[in-house]
Order: structure tokens, then sequence, then C-alpha cells
């Protein structure tokens, strides 16, 4: 966080690890932007960094899976519309 210079040094920085599961390791990062409508872009930048900084190390990162279930009928099938 010290080499983004959207990020303040003054207001103060902290790194706390909120949750340690099988799954994930949630970690929650605090810090004071110099611009407030900039927020967004500067932790998708700080966002972008870690990851990068994960994969030069080797650390993968665990993506959900989501499995999709489509039930097809027959064509022959037909519905009879309710008059």
């Amino acid at each position: 966080m010290d080499e983004d210079e959207q990020i303040l040094s003054s207001g103060g920085t902290a790194v706390q690890f909120a949750q340690v599961t099988s799954q994930a390791v949630v970690v929650e990062l605090y810090f004071w932007v110099r611009i407030s409508k900039d927020g967004g872009s500067v932790k998708s930048g700080l966002l972008t960094k870690i990851y990068n900084a994960f994969a030069d190390e080797g650390i993968d990162m665990a993506l959900p899976i989501q499995q999709v279930m489509l039930n097809q009928t027959n064509s022959e099938t037909k519905v009879k519309p309710n008059h």
C-alpha cells in the first residue's frame, strides 16, 4: 500500500485476518484514500497488485465452481393452453 500515491500514510493502514476456514482466508484491508471518489479504482488497483503478487509466488486463487443443470423435455410434448 505504501507504493500507491492515492493511499494516505498519515491516516493509518490496517491489515487483519477476518476469517480462516478450510476454503478461504479472509483478509480485511483498511486505508484512507486521498480523494474519496477514487476509492473504487484504488481498491481495484490494490486487488490487482495482490493477485499478481500471489501469481508471482505460484499461489492460485480458489475460484468458485457452479454447476448448471438443464432439464430438456421431449419436443413432441405439447402443452394445452388454458382457455
